[in-house]
């Protein structure tokens, strides 16, 4: 699999990935992703998107990741997979991308969450050797869902 920056051309194409990825996650929390997404823009635009392109044309997935070097962290925002390439392992091949793209920055640790009822979730990033370090309300408002907030120590 192929990463590179999503570029601004891409945003229609990540927009519908995005929205396909997460509709089941989006309709578990009782939210609807079609009024929550006006920052994907903001994010492609200032080349925080990561994307992946599938080996037969077209998006595979992508990743929005936040840097924050005075704190020494990356956080990824967000990993979608397309839901056709979901469960060949390009989750975890973004997140292999994503610490490598945090240690090149500098970053000490990598960081993301995600609602805590989703137990699969909760336990994939657990494999993938984060550990949790918080539990409680999404930081922007507590919309009702508790979040389980990751932490993965990174070394040089």
């Amino acid at each position: 699999m192929r990463f590179r920056p999503g570029t601004e051309a891409e945003l229609p194409a990540i927009q519908r990935l995005v929205l396909a990825a997460f509709s089941d996650y989006m309709a578990g929390i009782g939210q609807d992703w079609a009024e929550n997404a006006d920052w994907l823009a903001d994010r492609v635009a200032a080349g925080k998107a990561v994307v992946a392109e599938h080996p037969t044309g077209g998006l595979a997935g992508v990743m929005f990741r936040t840097l924050d070097p005075e704190a020494g962290r990356m956080k990824i925002d967000l990993v979608a997979v397309a839901p056709e390439a979901q469960g060949k392992g390009l989750g975890r091949a973004f997140i292999a991308e994503g610490e490598r793209i945090a240690r090149s920055a500098g970053a000490r640790r990598l960081c993301l969450h995600t609602v805590a009822k989703y137990t699969h979730l909760v336990r994939f990033y657990e494999q993938a050797g984060f550990r949790i370090v918080r539990l409680g309300p999404r930081r922007a408002g507590d919309d009702g869902h508790l979040r389980a907030y990751f932490e993965k120590p990174l070394t040089p």
